[in-house]
């Protein structure tokens, strides 16, 4: 025979075994699941306090369990309008600078932002079950002012919104309920996003002010071709970056910024148009997505300059000379080895 810890008393309020444990059993309790008469188990020096059938029928634990969590949640937000309470909702997002997304291409973030409502500053009505269009959902939260502004309850045990509700664009609140210790979280009168499932409330990110900025101090490196074919590899801070391209906007052709993986101890160089393993790379990246770049480094003349002197790394075998990697922007020679390549395989 089932045992619960919850029961309906005869002024239909939702009365917990626990609250009148050792005390006299002076009223009639009723099932939430299947109405009929229960027994409190209350004064037993061996069981926990529990409710029990008086009558052995079949009863729905589900259906138990997703009365008790409707009612519970009616129960909560009719007090709270009546004493002026709040009953809030907290709804995270993920917190994002967008100043410099032209750069980024994408949004920086900047980890979760939590914000909390209080549903009862605008839904002053709530209605059980009660018929909305196509949909029966389990509690309506209505506005009085707004009478199309709404928001739909879910009790979710075993069974789960519908895809047809889901789809259908309205705010919902599904609240799961494993057990009889969920009802914790309803009674609260504050859910969050560990208690519940918000749809339909389009608080997916949240952009920043110019003054809660961060990122504008970090380093990245960026790496700009111009339309000249010459390239330079950058160190430097996100706003400095931002600035550069904008004074340059008109001679840049591609940009690609690259967070720093380097402390300030580790840093080989600022900047650079010649030389180090990256900027290689970059040209090379470059060169692959089909920027109009002319670098020494992708020369079938290329040399290695043994000076090491990193303002001339290149030593040009054709011209016999030692130079920039951005000598190729100008030079009459410049011939990238891909070139060479695909002239060998027709000869």
């Amino acid at each position: 025979m089932a045992k619960y810890k919850f029961a309906l008393n005869s002024n239909k309020q939702i009365i917990s075994a626990d609250d009148i444990s050792y005390k006299p059993v002076d009223d009639v309790y009723y099932c939430l699941g299947c109405s009929g008469e229960l027994t409190a188990k209350v004064n037993g020096c061996f069981k926990q306090p529990h409710f029990s059938h008086k009558i052995k029928v079949e009863c729905n634990g589900e259906t138990y369990l997703h009365n008790l969590g409707k009612l519970t949640f009616y129960k909560t937000y009719v007090r709270c309008l009546e004493s002026n309470e709040p009953f809030k909702i907290s709804l995270t997002s993920n917190k994002v600078c967008r100043k410099f997304k032209p750069l980024l291409l994408a949004n920086c973030e900047l980890g979760i932002l939590e914000k909390s409502y209080d549903l009862t500053d605008y839904y002053r009505e709530i209605k059980i079950e009660k018929k909305d269009g196509n949909f029966i959902p389990d509690l309506m939260l209505c506005s009085t002012s707004n009478p199309d502004e709404k928001i739909y309850i879910e009790i979710a045990v075993t069974h789960f919104i519908s895809k047809e509700k889901e789809g259908s664009g309205k705010r919902i609140i599904e609240i799961p309920l494993e057990d009889e210790s969920g009802i914790e979280k309803i009674s609260k009168a504050h859910l969050t996003a560990a208690d519940a499932m918000f749809l339909g409330f389009n608080h997916s990110t949240t952009a920043i002010t110019d003054s809660e900025c961060a990122c504008a101090i970090k380093k990245h490196y960026a790496f700009f071709v111009f339309s000249s074919g010459k390239a330079i590899l950058l160190h430097s801070s996100l706003a400095a970056h931002f600035d550069y391209m904008n004074k340059n906007k008109e001679k840049i052709i591609y940009s690609n910024i690259l967070k720093c993986q380097k402390s300030e101890e580790d840093e080989i160089f600022n900047s650079t148009e010649n030389s180090g393993f990256l900027f290689v790379e970059q040209v090379e990246l470059a060169y692959e997505r089909g920027i109009k770049i002319r670098n020494c480094f992708l020369c079938r003349y290329q040399g290695v300059n043994w000076d090491f002197n990193r303002q001339a790394p290149i030593f040009c075998r054709g011209k016999k000379i030692r130079c920039t990697s951005n000598q190729a922007a100008t030079c009459d020679w410049y011939k990238p080895n891909d070139i060479v390549k695909s002239e060998q395989i027709k000869k």
